[in-house]
Order: structure tokens, then C-alpha cells, then sequence
């Protein structure tokens, strides 16, 4: 149920004046006066604050419903509210702006969804949420419309390890009912299967493809304290001289020799909010070349490169060598550019480790019709 709908029928009546107050504004509704000649129509939403006074004489004669949507994709309607909009804006304008004294690694957040939702879900996009998780994400993209930030949808997956080795112990986190409410340990976050909101693919989630989130970038805190976990693992180990855990956390696995440990895993789905010129950076240091290079096209107008352009095509071609099965690819795509754009030190940076792997057989005869002869002829000789 989202609304209420009332039909009043010709009948003659006093009293029963209907408030409404929603988002700091009240109105009177009273068609008392014209009841017994005319029908009338009242309708509010379910997040408006009504109330009906009692008939003082006569009767009142209604036809009363309730409005429903029976589609779970589809948000449910709200009063329209400039209030929350309005302040998630400022928030965001501010953050922008660098007002606000971050960690550095906190240049993006990545906010708990309601639902979980797999990667066949998120290649439709948007369209793919539900109820609130809908309702929220519509309303961070109405805030953030014009300012510098792009919205993505992920799966995340929130790991905790426990030992109860003194000095071991980091942050508190309740791990859900029917387990110890005090478990310290250490918490490692990661996203993968990340998609825009148009269902393009920004990182797959194979093993070099995730980014690593700072507890103190997951919102709202503590949102799964109160969660059971989706993988639990506890163990002990004997031995004079204890056991070695190998446990991957980042930026590589790690040996632990603990007494007993207590792993529990959480396997969500979040939006992740993120500064728009921050994307390409972040997304070259794990993995997600292919989706930066689709941002470098989509930012071109016309055959001339603007400084900004160059820019972002110097670092892509710095970090090719993390591209990982998309490498060679992403070399071919950015020569490509160097030939058309006649940019012969941008073509040199990507010869000097990417040559017969990008250019082919024909690269040499490209390259001397493009650029100078000599000018190439004295980088081959050179490579010779």
C-alpha cells in the first residue's frame, strides 16, 4: 500500500475536515458546504500525516481504498520532498568541493542495499532494484544531477577474522544472532561484479579485479551487527609451536600463527557513490582498464585531443601493465589514438613495451606513414 484514496458521495453533512501535513506544510480539506449536490475526490500518500475530524451532523456517505503496487521492481510513490534532496546536495556539493577533511582513501563510499542482487541482475541496470534500494539510489542520482560523481552497483563481500591471541583484535563487530556479540578482529572489504546504472560492465570480479573499501568508507555503520553472516569458519590448531593460517587479505596473503580462529563472511549487494574524476585512477589500480577506456571515447569530440584528453590517455598507457588479460587490447586501442591524434611521443611510450604485440606485422609501415621516417627508423634501430 502506498496511497489512500476516498470517494465522497451527495450527502449531506458538517464536520469531518481532513488535515494533511507532510514536509513542514499543512492543509485543510472541508467540502462540507457543497456535500449534498456534488462527489469528491481525496487522495494522499501513505507518508503524510492525516487526520479526520469527527461529522458534528448528518451523514457522510465515502467509498474508501487502498492503493497498492503489486510489482517488486518498482519504487513505491512518495509525497514529492525537496527537504532530503536539498541536503544530500549540499552534502555532495561539499564534498566536491573538498570541504570536507576525508582520510584519503575515502574518496568514495559504498552504501548497504536492502536486497541482494547477482550479476545477471545488475547487467539491467538500474532497473534491476527493488523497493527502497530503488527509492535511495533515485534519490543520491536527483542530488548528485550536474556535480562530479557517477553511481555504480557491486557486490560486496565483508569478511571479519577473529583470534583470541592478545594484542590481535582491532574493531568490534557483532556478527548476528546466535553468536558471541564481541568478536574484535580484522575487517576486509572488497567489490566485485561492479556495474553502472546502464548495465555496462565496470569490473567483472575475477581475482584481480575487485577494490579494496576502508571500513570507514561502508555505510551506514555497524549496518550488520544484527546480521547472520553468510560463511561462518572457526577452527583451532595444536602443535608446540602453533599453526600457520594463510588467509588473503590486501595487498597480499598473509601467515597468522594463531591458537584459534574465528572467520565470518557477509555477501551483499551496495551502490557505490565516487567522484567522477577519481574513477579512472581507482579503477586502473584494479583491474578495470576496459571501462576506463570506454570513458576516454566517450569524453572525445572531434579529431583534435584536448589537454584533458592527453591527460587521461598518459595514465591509461602507465597503467596498461595491470590491465591483466585486457592488456595487449588496451595497447592496440591506445596506439590507435597515437596514430590518429599524429601524437609521436605518445606513440613512442607505447613502443617501448608493447611493439610487434600491438602494432602486427604492418606497425612498421603504419608508423613511417604517419610519422617521420627518420623519427621511426632511429626507435627501431635502437631496438635493434
Amino acid at each position: 500500500m502506498f496511497a489512500t484514496m476516498i470517494i465522497l458521495l451527495p450527502s449531506q453533512y458538517t464536520g469531518g475536515a481532513v488535515h494533511l501535513t507532510h514536509a513542514s506544510k499543512s492543509q485543510v480539506i472541508d467540502f462540507s458546504a457543497s456535500s449534498l449536490a456534488n462527489t469528491a475526490v481525496l487522495a494522499w500518500y501513505t507518508d503524510v500525516l492525516h487526520e479526520v475530524k469527527p461529522i458534528t451532523s448528518g451523514y457522510r456517505l465515502a467509498l474508501s481504498y487502498n492503493l497498492i503496487n503489486t510489482s517488486p521492481r518498482m519504487a513505491l510513490p512518495k509525497a514529492p520532498t525537496d527537504g532530503p534532496c536539498t541536503e544530500l546536495r549540499q552534502v555532495l556539493r561539499n564534498w566536491e568541493k573538498g570541504r570536507y577533511a576525508e582520510p584519503e582513501e575515502c574518496n568514495y563510499i559504498a552504501y548497504l542495499l536492502q536486497h541482494k542482487y547477482s550479476e545477471v541482475d545488475f547487467k539491467h541496470g538500474e532497473a534491476c532494484l527493488k523497493g527502497e534500494d530503488k527509492e535511495r539510489v533515485a534519490l543520491v542520482r536527483a542530488a548528485a544531477e550536474g556535480l562530479d560523481f557517477v553511481i555504480l552497483l557491486a557486490n560486496m563481500k565483508y569478511h571479519v577474522l577473529d583470534s583470541d591471541s592478545a594484542g590481535w583484535g582491532k574493531r568490534r563487530r557483532g556478527c548476528g544472532s546466535g553468536m558471541d556479540d564481541d568478536i574484535d578482529g580484522e575487517v576486509d572489504i572488497s567489490l566485485s561484479k561492479i556495474f553502472d546504472l546502464d548495465g555496462s560492465v565496470v569490473l567483472t570480479g575475477s581475482s584481480y579485479q575487485s577494490i579494496w573499501v576502508s571500513e570507514d568508507c561502508f555505510l551506514p555503520k555497524h549496518a550488520l551487527e544484527d546480521e547472520n553472516p553468510d560463511d561462518t569458519e572457526e577452527g583451532g590448531y595444536t602443535g608446540n609451536e602453533g599453526a600457520t593460517v594463510d588467509y588473503c587479505t590486501w595487498p597480499a596473503p598473509m601467515n597468522i600463527i594463531r591458537d584459534t580462529y574465528l572467520h565470518v563472511g557477509y555477501y551483499r549487494s551496495v551502490f557505490v557513490l565516487i567522484l567522477s574524476h577519481q574513477l579512472p585512477r581507482i579503477l586502473m589500480q584494479n583491474g578495470g582498464i576496459g571501462y576506463v577506456i570506454k570513458l576516454f571515447k566517450e569524453s572525445l569530440s572531434g579529431d583534435t585531443p584536448t589537454e584533458k584528453a592527453k591527460l587521461m590517455a598518459k595514465d591509461i598507457i602507465s597503467n596498461l601493465h595491470k590491465a591483466g588479460s585486457d592488456e595487449i587490447s588496451a595497447a592496440k586501442t591506445m596506439l590507435d589514438y597515437a596514430y590518429k591524434w599524429k601524437d609521436f611521443a605518445m606513440w613512442q611510450d607505447l613502443i617501448k613495451s608493447y611493439d610487434w604485440q600491438a602494432q602486427g606485422e604492418d606497425g612498421l609501415v603504419r608508423a613511417w606513414r604517419v610519422f617521420k621516417f627518420d623519427q621511426t627508423r632511429a626507435r627501431y634501430i635502437s631496438g635493434v
